[in-house]
């Protein structure tokens, strides 16, 4: 008996939700690896385990499936940063504990960093991109508003350093999910960052006082008024 022939789709037995959510898995490790530009929905499919045209019963163009996997990502993000984010004893244990958070995540899934430290070269080479997915916005921006806010509030910040010290603190992430992804280890430099923040890292030294030197000496020396002698005319 002739064995009827699948139709193209997501996998027997797995749910629209699982389906959707493998595709954007497998694109977030294609898209890390090749581009936007050199990705196709072939290479998605194949890594998925499932056929060409079942990606499209979820996303209409490679480009939806891009801003998809950007959207879901900083989704995941920022789901790791709410609750450090909360921590009331200060701004800067509340951004260490956001570093240390989410360097579990990358520790979990070593994937979502490597997509998201070649999103902003992605966005610079491709402006279809850059129309949809827009950096400083969401909820990640939201969260670090949130606490400069409150530094602000408790005299912790000065309101005038309020913008660059959340713009800093997202750089410097960046940086190391770059860092990471290319040495492989991020651990190491993630706690680095927690305890500068905390001011755990460096430990400050009193100035010790310079001895005079000779020409030191001789400068203080001449400046004293000479005491005229006594009877002199």
């Amino acid at each position: 008996m002739k064995r009827a022939q699948r139709r193209p789709g997501r996998p027997p037995g797995s749910t629209s939700d699982a389906t959707r959510a493998n595709i954007l898995s497998a694109a977030r490790i294609c898209f890390a690896r090749k581009g936007f530009g050199l990705t196709t929905n072939q290479d998605i499919a194949q890594h998925a385990g499932i056929t060409s045209a079942a990606i499209y019963q979820y996303f209409d163009s490679k480009l939806a499936l891009y801003v998809a996997a950007a959207r879901d990502a900083m989704v995941e993000v920022a789901a790791q940063m709410r609750v450090p984010a909360a921590d009331e004893h200060s701004a800067a244990a509340a951004m260490s504990g956001m570093v240390m958070s989410l360097l579990a995540v990358h520790e979990k899934d070593p994937t979502l960093a490597a997509f998201l430290s070649v999103l902003p070269n992605e966005l610079q080479r491709h402006p279809e991109l850059a129309q949809h997915i827009v950096p400083g916005r969401g909820d990640v921006a939201a969260i670090m508003s949130g606490v400069v806010e409150r530094a602000v509030a408790s005299g912790e910040l000065d309101a005038k350093d309020a913008v660059r010290a959340a713009e800093m603190f997202i750089a410097c992430m960046m940086g190391l999910s770059q860092y990471a992804v290319l040495k492989s280890r991020g651990r190491p430099i993630a706690t680095a960052f927690a305890d500068l923040l905390t001011g755990r890292l460096f430990t400050p030294k009193p100035r010790a006082t310079r001895p005079a030197t000779t020409a030191t000496r001789t400068r203080r020396t001449a400046k004293k008024p000479v005491s005229r002698a006594r009877g002199a005319s």
